[in-house]
Order: structure tokens, then sequence, then C-alpha cells
């Protein structure tokens, strides 16, 4: 059915389109309608019928998918106990047809689809969706490489998790299970597929979807491997063993021939593979000794073999990996241990491998931020250098001693090189330090730095004698890598140099910041914040703020000098670096603040307009955060101050929906409000406007958003407490229904409960009364439908809390007017199991003090006096827990001076909660004044009432409340059949028994005589050694235990940084696909199916016009010639005299800045390579920028008109038509784009060449493009239909082009040469008519 018949479709498509304009006022608008429509009955099953129409515009399919795709992830995941998200039937619907319309979908939707099924296999798979893996592996004998690849990708994403997930029944469960149905037609496939590849070794495009089969089914192998050996694949180990070292041996010269913007084909595949039997070697060692020899020659003959290329990095990397793996293993020693092998290894891989290369020179100007994340320790990017590293340590391990002594002469050697000829040979001095660092470091965390070291390696020394005289170098521009080498130097050292050294270092730091590299500047600003948080022997700050305080003003202003450096105002170091040194500084830091502020908020500002880096803003919202908690604590006239400066630039963020910074405005705009509400003062008029917003459905929708709201909402009930329901009745129900959905939700009920207690506690009786059963209802719900336990903790605190302020009979009575008897159930189904659970000492003091009160009021409720005992008895429990004199004080804090950002607690991706503006904690004004929780508790202490002794065997009466012991008790009612306390009836079978530890008695004394003393002597001394020796036991376990969690903590950190790292790759393909997906060859080039032979059974991919290469045709030359008569005819006439608007030479001279547009492209790329005006209309510009985009800007209104995205690498050329809103670009990734800038759409691709496209020049026709390229072409060709009309290099001296210009009548033009020549051409006839002389440099 056509998509445009059905108005349902068409109206959803017009949607979906506006969805991707760069135009914020119609893709808002869209972007809410979109979201509105989400939980409709049947919406995601439209979106997939939109999916599969082929007569719908494939930029409207892909966006359909995309939003497809979103849908999935947001709303098919479903809590325990909480309503379904999607409708079962709609849940149903997909499922039955999502795989099969994946599957026959183009490449650029395929993948969306792919990504969808995955999410839609981790909730459902294999519980709820059975006959996923047994259909995928049906499609395994189609033969169309299309369709397989795409079940191969799929399968791929679903498996991951088997390499993150803890190991648990479970999960084995789910992996036999697929074992079952995919092992066998799995490797079948494979041997398939690599004699497949043998077969047609001679067809490229064949080959490339092979090999891409092979590079997915290597990585279904490695997650399959992961937790265990599966017994299918030990049985078919020689299988998968053999075809691995086959293809570690396959060559294939067009493959490796193949230009690609990273590893080839052939190289993932062999990265993968080295990854594989990594894996293999270090977890199954026993299993794969057979085939370990043979991989490791097959590995070591790569590794000697392959260039210095970085397209072969990951390989490298992977390659190092696998012999450091083996090489950690004691009974591989025998294979590294004579010294010439050491020496072999150190030659031939770790010293080639460690070098400083010319890539890493252009990753470290170019791209500074990359090549910070590949240097900095705790990265998990996998880089030749760091594998070095590692191989390094690996073999510390055997052979410490051999390998210092080896590697010692090459760092001698390197630094001797050094010193003859620094300005020219400092790559050796950087290969040195990289050499001592790896030899040095025996263990090492992200937060500490090197923790244990190589004690034949003098860290100390060689930081006197090779870092610190770079660091003092007065010319801090002076080989910028070995500085930044020295200061990666002191940071991984940092815990192990000595103080005064370190001390020392931080004073050179404010001119190191100066420094024109931006990962100097970075590394500085990064050791200023690792230093501050350096602990001395006392746990104190290695830096003492008084020591600090003489150094702040220059060290700060250092640190925000970087930040309005270029490359660096984004830098998170050295906005993490401000926060430290005022956390640091403490008090002392408040003089400086009244100048701090306001640049912190213009800082928000500008980066609020495209927030990009997580961390900066993180640690900026958290400067604000501690600079307001630190003065507004104790001078309430400077909250006023904080809500003048912060109000406008935070209005501004929440106007525009800046989602990234709109929790962060609200925690900021919580802590204003409670400090006002701390010290009394009024609440101003904005933010009473404020709060009906925060009511509104759609901010509650965002996850992140909730606890920040949530606080926000509380705040505004504490300070204006009835108030804030009497401005508007209806915000009641809203509160309501708030708090009712928070506490069903099992991810969000502490949110709930925090909003219940500001309620409770703000609140008037009359609320009270009206509403306090029916909250109550709601909490027995979901405790009787989804208990958990922290629910039923935080339930426990706030039963506490009311009974605390209302009384224990109060509390009672409302639980048994929702239900007779419910009370006795609190008691024993609630209380007695899980009072113990409480968490920290504040809970701990409530729930003491809370349970006490019940324990002294159910005595007097005959029905409920059975409770008494257990309830005792836990609470008890609880006593023994909290210890005496417990809770005084409260919860004892760490020193924020050491508090790292991004290991605290709150911080995520989704809601980053601000240590340093968190709530103050505040306790309930009836605990204040109970110190200890025991002493409130004094009168149930277990004493008889008889004998005034602690009981051996405690039992209760009922009917007094008195402990006595039971002999004693037993036999006075025996006698008397009354209460000894009250006299009142009772019998022996009344007593209840109360469960205790077992009481010890002290020893009578028996030490009378010298030899008795002595011999008690003896035994202390002995019980203390043997204590003493399980002590240094339960250390040692307990360093290797903290050891392991922080390593898994630095594990949970790189994951993260992965994730990071996918995210912002993800947006880049988003922000690519619009201008992309209108283009014929946009799925081959997005890396769909390319033309193979049809009896290989693949699908043919679409053909690429031809590229024409004979003479242009006669109705182009007379058209270039009658535009030529004309000019030139214009042209003379225009010769005869001088133009009277032609600039003097003085008046050029006196040309002034009249305005500055910064933000133009990404910050995380900066750099305007080209520009060119509108002819006609001179205030529109369009430039290209390093960050692969064209961006048309309106200079009078300073605002951007269009940004042009579909360059995979930089744009090198800009050409804007002189009459037309049309704009031409090229970049080095050998395409040409006609684009409409109306739409931002590409009109045409054209592409002319196979190498970088250097230069561009439009005909005065306005309808031809001239080209040039390093493939040594030029090429012409029509931007009105995309066509190459001819292509052309000069035979007798082929050359690079590197630039092209008309003649002014367009008959002629002239190109640059990478040999510094200018040719002159003609163009009707296509031949070089001119040659200028040579210049000195390559024609720009």
């Amino acid at each position: 059915m056509a998509w445009s018949n059905d108005p349902q479709l068409q109206q959803l498509a017009e949607i979906l389109t506006r969805t991707i304009s760069p135009d914020p006022n119609v893709r808002r608008p869209a972007e809410n309608a979109l979201c509105s429509r989400e939980s409709e009955l049947g919406f995601p099953v439209i979106l997939l019928k939109l999916v599969d129409s082929g007569s719908a515009d494939l930029t409207v399919r892909a966006t359909a998918a995309i939003a497809f795709k979103n849908i999935i992830k947001k709303r098919w995941a479903q809590e325990e106990g909480e309503p379904s998200l999607l409708h079962d039937s709609d849940r149903a619907t997909v499922k039955e047809f999502v795989v099969d319309l994946m599957l026959r979908s183009p490449e650029i939707v395929l993948k969306q689809l792919s990504e969808a099924v995955s999410i839609i296999g981790k909730h459902d798979f294999p519980k709820k969706w059975p006959e996923l893996v047994p259909y995928m592996t049906t499609k395994f004998q189609s033969g169309d490489f299309h369709v397989i690849n795409g079940v191969l990708r799929t399968a791929s994403s679903l498996f991951q998790k088997y390499k993150h997930e803890f190991a648990s029944n479970e999960l084995f469960t789910e992996i036999k299970y697929v074992l079952e149905n995919f092992a066998q037609p799995f490797t079948s496939l494979f041997v398939a597929t690599i004699d497949l590849t043998v077969q047609k070794s001679a067809d490229i495009q064949s080959l490339n979807v092979l090999v891409s089969s092979l590079v997915l089914m290597a990585e279904i192998f490695y997650c399959l491997n992961y937790q265990d050996l599966p017994e299918f694949f030990e049985d078919n180990m020689n299988i998968w063993m053999s075809k691995f070292l086959e293809l570690l041996q396959f060559q294939n010269e067009a493959l490796q021939k193949q230009e690609t913007d990273g590893p080839g084909l052939l190289e993932k595949l062999r990265t993968q593979i080295c990854e594989n039997v990594c894996l293999y070697a270090t977890k199954y060692r026993e299993e794969f000794e057979p085939y370990l020899a043979k991989f490791v020659a097959s590995i070591w003959h790569l590794l000697t073999s392959i260039g210095l290329h970085w397209k072969y990095d990951l390989l490298v990397s992977q390659a190092i990996d696998f012999l450091a793996s083996v090489a950690k293993q004691s009974h591989n020693k025998g294979l590294f241990e004579d010294p010439n092998t050491l020496g072999s290894i150190c030659e031939n891989v770790i010293l080639p491998n460690m070098k400083f290369r010319e890539s890493d020179l252009e990753i470290y100007e170019d791209s500074p931020e990359e090549y910070i994340q590949r240097d900095i320790d705790g990265s998990d990017s996998a880089t030749r250098r760091r594998s070095a590293c590692d191989l390094v340590k690996s073999l510390a391990i055997h052979f410490e001693e051999k390998i210092t002594h080896v590697f010692s002469g090459y760092i001698k050697a390197l630094l001797d090189a050094y010193s003859t000829n620094p300005a020219e040979l400092w790559p050796q001095k950087d290969t040195a330090i990289y050499l001592v660092t790896s030899l040095a470091v025996k263990a090492q965390t992200a937060k500490f730095g090197a923790t244990q070291v190589n004690q034949l390696v003098n860290i100390n020394s060689f930081y006197r004698d090779h870092i610190l005289p770079e660091l003092q170098s007065p010319n801090v521009d002076s080989i910028p890598v070995i500085k930044s080498d020295a200061l990666r130097y002191v940071l991984v050292f940092r815990s192990l140099l000595e103080p005064d050294l370190i001390k020392g270092t931080l004073l050179l730091l404010p001119k190191l910041m100066a420094a024109k590299s931006v990962v100097t500047r970075s590394y500085a600003s990064n050791l200023v914040d690792k230093t501050l948080l350096l602990r001395g022997q006392d746990g104190l700050g290695l830096v003492r703020p008084e020591e600090l305080l003489p150094q702040a003003d220059t060290l700060l202003k250092a640190l925000f000098d970087v930040l309005n450096m270029t490359g660096s105002r984004e830098n998170e170091f050295a906005m993490k670096a401000i926060l430290r040194c005022l956390v640091s500084l403490g008090d002392k830091c408040i003089p400086v603040l009244a100048h701090l502020l306001p640049v912190l908020t213009v800082k928000v500002a500008e980066v609020s307009q495209n927030p990009s880096q997580p961390h900066f803003n993180h640690a900026l919202f958290e400067s604000l955060g501690f600079s307001i908690r630190l003065v507004c604590r104790t001078t309430p006239q400077a909250i006023g101050t904080f809500e003048d400066v912060l109000f406008p630039t935070f209005q501004q963020i929440l106007s525009q929906d800046v989602q990234d910074f709109v929790p962060y405005v609200f925690q900021v705009l919580s802590l204003l409000i409670e400090f006002r509400s701390m010290h009394s003062l009024p609440l101003p008029d904005p933010y009473k406007v404020l709060f009906p917003i925060l009511l509104t459905p759609v901010l509650w929708d965002r996850p992140g958003f909730v606890p920040p709201l949530v606080r926000l909402i509380s705040a505004f009930i504490c300070i204006q407490r009835d108030t804030l329901l009497a401005e508007d009745s209806s915000r009641e129900n809203t509160l309501l229904g708030i708090l009712q959905r928070l506490i069903q939700s099992k991810a969000r009920d502490q949110e709930g409960f925090a909003l219940l207690t500001a309620m409770f506690q703000s609140f008037s009786d009359s609320f009270w009364a009206v509403h306090e059963q029916k909250i109550l209802l709601v909490l027995f719900q979901r405790l009787s439908s989804n208990r958990t336990p922290k629910y039923s903790k935080a339930l426990i605190l706030f039963f506490c809390r009311l009974v605390l302020a209302r009384g224990p009979k109060h509390f009672m009575d409302t639980v048994e007017k929702i239900q007779a008897k419910m009370f006795g159930m609190v008691l024993r189904n609630l209380f007695t199991q899980d009072i113990g659970k409480m968490g920290t000492l504040r809970e701990e003091k409530l729930a003491i003090v809370g349970s006490t009160q019940l324990l002294e009021f159910v005595l007097s409720v005959p029905e409920y006096t059975e409770c008494w005992a257990p309830l005792l008895d836990a609470t008890l429990t609880l006593f023994e827990k909290v210890g005496p004199g417990a809770g005084a004080e409260g919860d004892t804090a760490p020193s924020e001076q050491f508090v790292e950002l991004e290991s605290s607690e709150g911080y995520q991706a989704a809601y980053s909660k601000l240590q340093f503006a968190k709530q103050e904690d505040v306790e309930d004004v009836k605990l204040q004044s109970i110190k200890d929780p025991r002493a409130k508790a004094s009168n149930m202490s277990l004493t008889c009432a008889l004998s005034n002794e602690v009981p051996e065997e405690p039992v209760v009466s009922p009917v007094s409340g008195a402990i006595f012991e039971k002999r004693l008790a037993v036999k006075y009612i025996s006698e008397n059949g009354v209460d000894p306390i009250n006299s009142q009836p009772i019998s022996v079978d009344q007593l209840i028994d109360v469960k205790t530890p077992p009481v010890v008695k002290p020893r009578p004394p028996s030490i009378t005589s010298i030899p008795a003393i002595l011999k008690a002597l003896q035994d202390e001394w002995d019980a203390v050694m043997l204590h003493s020796f399980q002590l240094r036991q339960q250390l040692q376990t307990a360093r290797q235990e903290l050891s392991h969690a922080l390593y898994q903590h630095d594990a949970a950190c790189r994951v993260i940084a992965r994730q990071n790292k996918e995210l912002t790759a993800a947006r880049e393909a988003l922000a690519t696909l619009k201008p992309q997906a209108n283009i014929p060859s946009a799925v081959a080039e997005a890396g769909g199916p390319a033309a193979i032979p049809a009896q290989a059974g693949m699908e043919a991919a679409p053909q690429v016009q031809e590229v024409e290469s004979g003479p242009l045709s006669q109705e182009v030359i007379t058209k270039l010639l009658e535009k030529a008569t004309v000019l030139t005819q214009e042209r003379k006439k225009r010769g005869k005299s001088v133009p009277e608007d032609l600039m003097s030479q003085d008046a050029i001279r006196g040309f002034k800045t009249l305005a500055s547009h910064p933000g133009l492209h990404s910050a995380g790329a900066p750099g305007i390579l080209c520009l060119d005006i509108h002819a006609a209309d001179t205030s529109r510009v369009v430039t290209g920028g390093q960050d692969k985009n064209a961006t048309v800007f309106n200079k009078e209104t300073e605002q951007v008109i269009a940004i042009l995205k579909g360059h995979t690498k930089k744009v090198s050329r800009v050409v804007y038509h002189p009459t037309e809103d049309v704009v031409v670009t090229c970049s080095p990734d050998t395409h040409i784009r006609i684009w409409d800038v109306g739409t931002s759409q590409t009109m045409h691709l054209i592409t002319a060449h196979s190498g970088p496209v250097t230069g561009l020049s439009l005909h005065a026709t306005g309808d031809y493009i001239l080209s040039t390229s390093l493939d040594q072409h030029w090429a012409f060709s029509d931007i009105r239909t995309g066509r190459v009309l001819t292509q052309v290099t000069d035979q007798s001296n082929p050359v690079a082009l590197t630039a092209a210009q008309f003649h002014p009548d367009g008959l002629i033009f002239a190109t640059g040469t990478s040999d510094a020549q200018i040719k002159i051409w003609d163009l009707k006839e296509r031949a070089n008519v001119a040659n200028f002389p040579e210049k000195r440099f390559p024609v720009p």
C-alpha cells in the first residue's frame, strides 16, 4: 500500500520529517507531538508500517525506525508490579513482524531495527520470546548474506550482555538454551563462509561482505565463550582454532589495499581472533594448551611483519595483549626467561610500539581530547603504547630483575640520544619516560595512581634528574609532548613521590597552564586536582589550606585562563581543579567568590547553548553548589545575591528545555529555597511562578528529572507549608497523585517517601485528617503487591515518624480503620521482620525510638500482647547493632576535600546528584533532644524485677510488663497466683519468653599465687599472639578484597567511558542521517550489501554512475562559449576605467575587526578551514570546519541558518552560489556535496575522485563545478544533475592537484600542484596549455 494514500501515515511522515529539522522552533513541537502519541494503542505498529513502506522516502523510513527504536528503549522494559507502558497487543504484534521487517530493510533501517530487536530480546528472551533464536538460525540457510549479516548483527548485540553480567543460574540457563539452538548451525555457517571466502578471493565485493560476516561471527564466539567454556565449543575446538589460525594467516592484496577511515575488515577480523584466543589462553589454559604454541608463533610473526600504520593499531594492541596474557602465567616462564628472548621482545615489539609516531603527533595537536583519553591512566582505549606497557608489566611479574637490567640499557641509550639534540630527538625521551613508567609500576588505581612500584627503579631520582628540569624550563611551549610526559609521570607516581617534590611541582603548574598545548594545560590542571586529593600521614590533606592560600589567586586565575583558551573552553580537568581548590580552601575562599560567581554563571550560559562535556558541566554546577552552601549557611543576605546572578541564566535553561542542565538547575534552586527556609526568609515571586510548572506530567516522565523534582517540590512544601495548598486548591490532588505514582514505582519509591516526609512534616493536621487514611492505604497496597527490602525499611521509618508525632494509639486507630486487626499484622510482619535492616545510624536511632514507644503501648492493649516479645527481640537486635552511645552525633560523613565526583553517590548519566549542593541533613525535632537512643529505652533493660540481676532465662509478665528470672517468677506465681509487681492475677502459662544471647558470667578469682599469675600471663600472651595472627590474616584478606574492589571500580569506570563514547558516536550518526538518506547510493556507502554474484547466494547492490572521461558535449561547450562572450565584453568595458569603489592600500591597512562569531562549529573539533560569502546577499556566510560540518550563518542577525552535516571528514572547501541558496562543499572523504540551504538536504553527491578533494571553483554560468584532488585528476561536473561531465589528468606529468580556480571568462582555469607548480588548462580541449615556474611550497 502506498503510504501517500494513507492520511495517518502521511501525517506521521510529516511529523517525523520535522523532527530532524535544524530549526528548533520546527523540531521541538514535532518531537512533543511524537512523544504524546507514544502511549497510543497501535502506535509502534503504525511506525513499523511506515518503515515497511517501500514508496516512502528513505529519510522518513529511517527516522521512523529510529522513533520505533526509541519507543522500544523507553517503554519495553516492565518493572515488576507496575503497569505496562506498552499494550500487550502491540508487544505481540511487534515480536511477530519486526524480525522479518528488519531482514528485508535497507542497511540504514536494518541497523536501527536490529538494535530494537536486541532491546526486546534483552527483556523477553528467552522466557517470553523463545522462538527468536531458532527463527534466526533458519535464515542461515538462505545464502543471502544481506539477511545473514542482519541476523548476525542482531545476535551479536543480543549476546553482548554475556560479557558483562555476573554469573548466575539464570544466566547459564539462558546461555545453555542459546547453545542448544544456535551453536551447531552457527559453526556450520562459519566453516561454509570461510570456504566461500577462499573461493571468492578474487571478487573484492563478495569478499567484503563475507569478511564482514566473519567479523560478526568472531564477536559472537567471544560472547558465547566468555562466562565458561561450553561443552559444544570444547568438543569442536579443533574446528574453530584451526580456522582461526587459517584466518590469521589469510592474505588478500585487494583487501589490504582498500582505503578506509579506520581498520580494514581483515584487520578487524584478526583483532577479534586475537581477543578470542587471548580469552582461551587466560581462562581455559588446559584445554587451549595444544594450540598455544601455534598461536604464539603466528601472532609473533604477525607483530613483526605488519608496519606502524595507524590502521593496524587495534590489531597490534590485541596481539600484544595476547602475548602479555601468556607471559603472566607461571607455567609459560620457559618461553621468556632467556635474556636474548627478552631483548628480542624489547627491540622487536615493545620499543617499536612504544615510540611516538607521526600519527600520534597529529592526534596530539589536532585532537587533544582523543589523545588524553588514550594516554591517561584508567582509560580503556586500546593503543599500541598501552599494550606495550602492559607487556612490560607482565614480563616483570616473573623476571623483574632481568627485565629491569635489560631495559635499563635501552632507557640510558634513549636518554643519551635525547641529550645530544633535544629539538630533533625528543621522541627518544618520550619513549624512555614511558618505558620507565611501565617498568616501575606494579599496581595502580585510577584514584591513587601507582600504589606499588618496582624497588629496583628509583622514581624520585628519575624525577629529579629527568622530569623536574622539563617542568622548570622557562619556555613552556618548547617540546610540548615532553612537557605532557613529565606531567603524566607525576600524575602516575603522585602517591609515592616525596611530599616535598609534589608540593614543589604544584608551584610550577600555573605557568604550565599557559602553554599552547591543550594536552599540557589539561594535564597540569588534572595534577592540581589530584594533588589536592592526596592525604598526608595524619590523614589530612597533603597540602593544607594555609599552604594553598598564598598561591590560590595565581592558581585560580591560571585555571580560569585555561577555560578562555581555544580548545579548552570546556576543559573538564580545569573545572574539576577549580572546584578542588575551592573545596580545599574552605572558608578561606569566600573573599574570591565575589568575582568568581559571575564568571561561573557566564560559563553556564555559554555551555548551555550546546552541552557536550558532561564531566565539565557536572564540575561547573558542583562549584556553584559549593559556593552557595559555603556562603549562605552563615550569611542569609547572600541568598538574594546568588539568586539575582543565577536566575536569568536558569530561566533561559528552563525555557529552552536544556535537558542536560535542568536537573542541575532544580538542585541549585532547591538549595537556595532550603537556605531561605533555614533562615526564615520569605519566598520571592519568581519561585512561586515556577511551582505550577513543576507539577506538569511531562517532567515526571523523564527519569533523570524525578529525584531533583522531588527535592525541589519538598523544598517548596517545607517553606510554604499550608500556604502552598491555599494558593491553588487543585495542587492538593496533584501532589497526592504524584505521591501515589512514586510509591507504586519500584524504582522511585524512595523519592516517594522523601516527598511524603516533607508533606508530613509541613502540612497541618487538617490536611492529614482528610488524607492520612488514603495515604496509608496506598502504602499498604504497595507493601502487599510488591514488597522489597528497601521499601519495608522506608515504610518502617515513616511509621516511626508517625508514632513519634501523633502517638502509637493514633497510629493503631488509623490502621485499624483500614482493616480490623491490621495493627497486629504490621507489628508481626513488618516491624518484627525488618526493623533490624536499618542502614545508617540516624535511621537506627529513629527506628529504636519509635519501636520503644510501640513496646510501651502494646503492653496496654491485651489483644496485641503476644506481639510484645517478638518486637522486643527485634529491637534488642537493633540495640546490639547500634552499640552504646551510637547516633549521638549522627552519621559521620567523609571529608568533602577528598570526595571524587565520578565515584560519588548519585553520579550517573541520567541524573547526576550534586555532592556539594546536597540537602542539609536536619534531624527530626523530637529526636534532636535524644542523644542516645539506648537511654530512651533504658526502662526496657533486661534486669530481673525480683533479684535485680541479669536473668539467664528472661520472661515478661503481660500484666505488669516487668521482666523476671523465669525460675523465680514461676515459683512466686505458683505459690501466690498473682503478679509480683502489681498483685494482679496471672498464671505461669501467661509468661512470655524473651530470646536473648546467653549471659557470660565473670570467672571467679583463681590467681592466688605467683605460679598461677605466671600461668595466666602466659595464657594471655598466647591468646594475644593468636589474635594478632588472626588480625594479620584478616588484614591481608581485606587488602586483597579492597584491591579487587578498586579494580572492579576501575573496570566500571571504563565501561561508563566506553558507553559515553558510543553514545556520542550514535548522536553523530543520527546527525549525519538526514543529509545522507536522500542519496541514491547512501545504502552502499553506509555499508549496505555490495553487488556480488548471484551464484554466491547474495543480492546485487545498485550500480554507481560511471564517471565520464571523454570530451565535453557540444551542448555544454556552446553554453560555455556564450557565457564567455558576454563576460569578455563586460570585462573589457570595466577595464577602461578604475572602479570608483576600489579600496586604497591605506584604507585596507585601516581595516578593524567589527565582530567575532565563535561557536559556529563544534568545540570538540575546533577550527574553520574555509569560507565563502553569498554574492547577492553579503550577510550570508558559509564556513567549513574541522568538525566535518558546513555552517551557513547570517552575520547581520547573528543566527545560524543551516548546519550541513554529511561529510565523514573535515570540510576543506566551500562555495556559495552567487544567485541561489545553494552551497557546494568538498572533503578529504573524496565526496563533493551540493546542498539546498533551505532544507539542509544534500541535493546531489558527486563522487568524481578516489582521493581527498582539494579544490573547488564554480563556473560563471552557475551550473558547473570544477574540482581537483590528490588522485591527480581534475573533474568538471554538472551541479544540476550531479553528473561528472569529464575527468582529466596530465598523463605527461601526473601529480597531485591541490587547488582550482576558473578565469573570470570561464574557458580556462588554473590548478595548483603538490610539486609547487601552477598549471593553466583549456577547458574545451581539456589540455594543459601553460605552466608557471615552480614555487617554494605546494600551491594551497
